[in-house]
């Protein structure tokens, strides 16, 4: 008997002999790269050697540094479609600048460590880069030699400052001081308390609605930043709606008001008010809010 195992993703036999088109859960490699570091979380991603010792990284380390370095870029006015270049060998920071750049809408723009300067220039021009990232002060030095044909380019940001340290040039700095600029600007710039009840709101009717119907499930819900209005205030008529049915049913039918204030009151910690990560609704936390929901609608039927 064999004990083959057959890829799930293929199909072997019949008229549809081949691949399957699937529909995945996410349409852009940032969104991949959160629903990992949500299932991932403190497991290691990468390994890196520094001095002849093995560094890890887990998902989460890496999705904070990348969230720092976009932070950073965007506190220097990088915005969506603009692009960022990378001149680097593979490296731990060519992978987190890449997820910075696109997770922050931008575009990264590879270049070969090997270039020559003039080509680092064509590469720069053509893709109308702004931020330029290098290795180390080998490769800076392909840049400050074509610098005055970049006026375009914002800063350049060095990975490795070794033999740069009496550098002083207002273009350059270190990327540990992009991401400190990043860390700056993102406890500068929290949730709006108008957006975290907002996304409350939202929250409540999007988890009753998959409870009803199950549909569109996935590991994470990426918040959106700010609610469509007419999505807010379409959540805001639902909850209303049915608290003034549970008041109104309260005499007749008190479990419906007792269930419903259960529901609500238990899933305060999972609907954004304090903003956790980048997820709106998390319901893999809402099995103990859903019994509310059941008791009223068991005793009622």
């Amino acid at each position: 008997m064999s004990t083959t195992t057959l890829d799930p993703h293929r199909i072997v036999r019949g008229d549809d002999f081949g691949w399957k088109a699937e529909e995945l859960p996410f349409d852009t490699i940032p969104k991949m790269f959160r629903q990992r570091v949500a299932e991932m979380g403190d497991k290691p991603m990468m390994r890196q050697k520094d001095l002849g010792i093995w560094r890890a990284y887990s998902w989460n380390d890496v999705a904070r540094i990348s969230e720092e370095i976009g932070a950073g870029l965007v506190s220097m006015g990088f915005e969506p479609g603009e692009v960022a270049s990378v001149l680097a060998n593979t490296c731990r920071e060519w992978v987190w600048c890449d997820l910075a750049i696109q997770s922050m809408g931008g575009v990264c723009n590879g270049i070969y460590p090997t270039d020559a300067a003039t080509q680092v220039q064509y590469l720069c021009e053509d893709s109308r880069s702004v931020f330029l990232f290098v290795e180390s002060d080998e490769q800076l030095d392909k840049y400050l030699e074509v610098s005055d044909a970049l006026p375009h380019m914002r800063k350049v940001i060095v990975f490795r400052m070794e033999g740069l340290g009496e550098l002083n040039d207002p273009r350059v700095m270190s990327l540990e001081q992009l991401r400190a600029a990043g860390r700056d600007y993102l406890a500068a710039h929290p949730k709006l308390l108008d957006e975290r009840l907002a996304n409350a709101v939202v929250a409540v009717v999007r988890y009753l609605g998959k409870f009803f119907v199950p549909i569109d499930l996935a590991v994470l819900y990426p918040h959106p930043g700010r609610w469509p209005w007419i999505q807010v205030v379409g959540a805001m008529i639902v909850v209303g709606a049915l608290t003034t049915g549970a008041v109104w049913q309260w005499r007749r039918r008190p479990w419906i008001l007792v269930g419903w204030l259960w529901f609500l009151g238990t899933l305060v910690p999972v609907i954004g008010l304090v903003q956790v990560g980048l997820q709106s609704m998390a319901d893999r936390y809402t099995y103990l809010p859903m019994l509310g929901v059941q008791l009223a609608l068991l005793w009622t039927l």
